[in-house]
């Protein structure tokens, strides 16, 4: 076949693939050209991570009306006029490819004003050509909107690789907060958040020094009235604000730099201007090594989650990656830190311009500049010194441990009252006796306020010593212990200490056999009719205060919290699975995989809300997202027949299931249907019945035809004793026919186990109210029923603490959110 040169409309459609590889991308750039119009303020918004819109709000210059029309045009530009100034080229976006790239993928409007218009313009682009009737007037403010909409909308199979909304999102998200961290110092703030979201992800605008430097920079006042330390502690600032205030306590101030750069620039521009430049030897002027640096790096204190740890590396003001530089940084902080360390370091590095070449790479993300080697080693020498500098590494910040006397004088008036609450109940204070002796030495340490450094090593002669006396239980440190304990666990203590009460021993007795103890197990008691404690609900007010009077001898041992059998993945020879799989443990999060193993069940507080205990801290997770991650992984574990297959008896006919989730889904009861939705419900019933051999064979979903009609006869066995939800079924069969894209076979996987897990998180429905005349349910308002409640405690949360792997996003979206600090509701409790 003969060579022939593809079109243009083909050109200009590969060009914008190249630029605009995903959401994080375009938002870069977009992101680059608010800062070379002068912005001090820059708002991103999404909404499904990019892909439905993205835009981007700044208040800088603007743009006139004759600019619109060439803003999408490719290599139309305001920044180059020869090729001289690409060679020394400082600003963003320099080759005018940003926005006609995202006009060819999807679509594109510019909203803008100037200063000195009188009104805005508003322009929208199809293919990089203005849309019919544009530009035309409109109302808005100074600066310029850009947003881009339905992003891949005309390329289906890179629209479709783009699987997750959340995993772009937080791309888009990092993006932004690193140009936040470096631009802070130049009043430049930034805002990130989902659309229709009240809550901000990022806003550095808010930061107190932030907004000054705003405010200057607004003004356009002397960058003299503004200090190197005023920007450095902007910088630090919005570290903390973005990767928390652990790393933000623990920066170092970098400085480094030889050679002078401003010189070697002009020889260098001189050079260009001659034509010399190409004479490559390197004792020519225009190639002296000359570099500068400033940066905030951690020292060597600094040991906080790997989440919290970052590298940005910005060249000339450009966000870039550099593997050299990196490789040469993490080699310093080798030694220092413990194994999987990783530290925190943000480097701002300029270089003469015509060193850099910055249009190596399509997106800009790589550059190549001269004595790369010498410049990284240059670096490293620097960080080690700074580390070594610092007074500050290798210390650690404690709490003191000798009490005030204000803090005893309050001691002790606790203890008084507590002294009182025990002769009430009958209780006396034991005096001196081995078992209290051990009691107060597990209360020393398990109270951080009662700490000596007896506990660690042998006393200092120079410290003074506090006041030796009992010790007391901090009631804010209290946690749960058994997730399996019921109501009324506390019932045999006080039956047991009773018995003791007026004997003179009390709690603290001789070792004796009536001892009050705490079994391992929570134990069920079993009251007597005419006990004030038979059927008393321990969790109302004032029930801890009643006593037993029956003796209670009705005890039943209940078996703990059945922890589920650990799942093995199938082996399985498909790429596919074997990627997605993969992927599962790349997104894991670590620290939020350990709270869920180590949590306690509280309650569930509604059909997707429930509250767990880690430690101190009281958790209010989505346990129906929480419960869809963990079947769609047991699914992709389970793949190729792993998982066993659960028989539905004679079976249940799949087109009158189909046609009821119709009719549902249609805004009606579900009891009768149209001809329309009986023809939808056969051609979705007929696509089921050709995979009916596929989803067999790999994920257990059993169909069998029976005459004319199809037949549901099993469905995998995803979690030993649980079977899905009945009412889930007809929308679920509806999905399969509809949502899965069978032509495509990682897409086709991904999605059949996404809908088994939506399928099988879906909570049992009780229905229990009876029924006005209007059908509505009476007598029944709980968020929750009870059958839920059951299903989501003794099924569902211990398979979520012990067999999910959480990924990162379930942290920060609102999936596992922190409600309270036990230790801090104690303290208001304590004031009331």
């Amino acid at each position: 076949m003969s060579i022939k040169a593809l079109p243009k409309e083909i050109v200009d459609r590969i060009a914008a693939g190249e630029v605009v590889q995903r959401p994080s991308s375009i938002a870069k750039e977009l992101i680059e050209n608010s800062q070379d119009a002068g912005s001090s303020s820059i708002e991103i918004s999404c909404s499904k991570g990019g892909m439905e819109s993205l835009q981007i709000t700044d208040d800088g210059c603007g743009m006139s009306k004759a600019d619109l029309l060439l803003a999408a045009v490719r290599f139309a530009t305001s920044k180059l006029t020869n090729f001289d100034d690409l060679k020394s080229i400082r600003t963003f976006g320099f080759r005018g490819e940003a926005l006609a790239s995202a006009s060819m993928v999807s679509k594109l409007s510019i909203l803008t004003k100037q200063a000195s218009g009188e009104v805005a313009y508003k322009c929208q682009y199809t293919d990089g050509e203005v849309a019919q009737g544009f530009p035309k007037a409109a109302a808005g403010t100074n600066g310029t909107t850009v947003r881009v909409e339905d992003l891949f909308y005309n390329i289906p199979s890179r629209r479709k690789s783009f699987s997750r909304d959340s995993e772009e999102y937080n791309r888009v998200l990092d993006v932004a907060q690193r140009y936040a961290v470096h631009r802070a110092g130049d009043g430049i703030g930034m805002v990130c958040k989902k659309a229709k979201q009240k809550t901000v992800d990022l806003n550095t605008k808010s930061l107190p020094t932030v907004q000054r430097l705003m405010r200057h920079r607004k003004a356009k006042q002397d960058s003299a009235s503004v200090t190197k330390q005023d920007r450095i502690k902007a910088k630090k600032e919005a570290v903390g604000h973005v990767f928390g205030v652990e790393v933000a306590r623990e920066l170092l101030t970098l400085d480094c730099g030889e050679g002078d750069i401003q010189a070697v620039s002009e020889a260098s521009f001189k050079a260009l201007q001659d034509g010399t430049m190409a004479t490559h030897d390197p004792s020519l002027p225009q190639f002296e090594f000359a570099y500068k640096c400033s940066g905030l790096v951690t020292n060597a204190s600094y040991n906080v989650k790997q989440s919290s740890a970052a590298f940005l590396i910005f060249i000339n003001d450009r966000l870039v990656d550099c593997t050299g530089l990196r490789k040469a940084i993490e080699a310093v902080y080798y030694d220092l830190l413990p194994m999987k360390g990783k530290p925190f370091v943000y480097l701002n590095l300029e270089v003469p311009g015509p060193h850099v070449d910055v249009n190596v790479h399509p997106t800009k993300k790589e550059v190549a500049f001269l004595h790369e080697d010498r410049l990284c080693e240059s670096i490293a020498i620097a960080v080690r010194k700074t580390l070594s500098g610092s007074t500050s590494s290798r210390t650690f910040k404690v709490s003191s441990v000798v009490p005030t006397a204000a803090q005893e004088a309050r001691e002790k008036e606790r203890e008084k009252e507590r002294e009182k609450e025990r002769e009430s109940l009958g209780w006396s204070q034991g005096s001196g006796s081995s078992s209290q002796g051990k009691r107060k030495a597990d209360a020393s340490l398990s109270n951080p306020k009662s700490l000596s450094l007896s506990s660690f090593s042998q006393p200092d002669a120079s410290l003074p010593h506090p006041t030796k006396k009992a010790s007391t239980y901090n009631p804010s440190k209290m946690v749960r212990t058994s997730s399996a304990a019921p109501q009324g666990a506390l019932e045999p203590f006080l039956r047991a200490t009773q018995k003791n009460g007026g004997s003179g021993k009390g709690d603290g007795g001789g070792g004796s056999a009536e001892r009050a103890t705490t079994p391992k197990t929570a134990p069920l008691v079993r009251h007597d009719p005419t006990c004030e404690m038979y059927n008393m609900n321990m969790s109302a007010p004032g029930a801890f205060a009643l006593v037993c009077r029956c003796g209670a001898s009705n005890v039943v041992t209940p078996p703990p919290t059945r922890r589920p059998a650990k799942v093995v993945a199938t082996d399985c020879d498909y790429a596919s699975i074997r990627t997605l799989r993969a992927d599962v443990g790349s997104r894991a999060d670590k620290d939020l995989n350990e709270k869920l193993k180590t949590s306690t069940w509280v309650g569930s507080i509604s059909r997707q809300r429930s509250l767990v205990q880690v430690g101190v801290e009281l958790l209010m997770i989505n346990h129906f997202e929480l419960g869809r991650e963990l079947f769609y992984q047991l699914a992709l574990a389970r793949f190729g027949g792993g998982s066993g297959k659960g028989s539905l008896g004679e079976g249940i006919q799949v087109q009158p299931c189909i046609v009821q989730a119709i009719s549902v889904s249609d805004g009606e009861d579900g009891t009768t249907a149209t001809e329309e939705q009986e023809e939808q419900a056969r051609e979705m019933t007929m696509v089921l019945e050709e995979k009916k051999d596929m989803l067999k064979e790999y994920f257990e979903i059993e169909l069998e035809k029976r005459g004319d009609q199809l037949w549901l006869t099993g469905l995998p066995v995803l979690l030993e004793g649980h079977s899905p939800s009945p009412n889930a079924l007809p929308l679920f069969l509806m999905r399969m026919a509809t949502e899965i894209d069978y032509t495509e076979e990682k897409g086709c996987f991904e999605g059949i186990c996404s809908e088994l897990g939506n399928f099988y998180a879906e909570l049992p429905l009780e229905y229990k109210g009876e029924k006005d005349k209007e059908g509505s349910l009476i007598g029944n308002n709980q968020l929750i029923d009870e059958g839920a409640k059951k299903f989501v405690k003794h099924t569902l949360y211990p398979a979520i603490a012990f067999l999910l792997v959480p990924p990162k996003e379930f942290a920060t979206d609102g999936t596992v959110t922190r409600m309270a600090l036990l230790s801090s509701l104690y303290k208001v409790f304590e004031r009331c």
